[in-house]
């Protein structure tokens, strides 16, 4: 992802609400979560063309491997991905 940028931004009322309502109903981990996923919606909004060249590319990479035989057993991907979600809270909920 390369250099990463902190930057602070005021935020209204409302807005902070919605914020903790997602924090608690466990919806994401961290305030930094949602404000990266709203940005991730905000450019699929602003550059559809650019998100649908890239799914494309992905599904076609994506059917070469499966003609190709490599697949991934799906029980197994969900549980990893439930494991390191686990451990990624682990680490964010640790004291820095």
């Amino acid at each position: 992802m390369g250099v990463k940028r902190t930057i602070s931004v005021p935020i209204p009322p409302e807005l902070d609400d919605f914020i903790n309502r997602l924090l608690s109903d466990e919806r994401y981990p961290s305030e930094c979560d949602i404000v990266l996923s709203a940005l991730w919606v905000l450019e699929q909004f602003e550059y559809p063309g650019e998100t649908r060249r890239v799914l494309k590319e992905e599904l076609l990479r994506a059917a070469a491997e499966a003609e190709r035989g490599e697949l991934l057993d799906g029980e197994r991907v969900f549980k990893e991905l439930r494991e390191r979600s686990a451990r990624l809270r682990e680490e964010q909920a640790k004291p820095h």
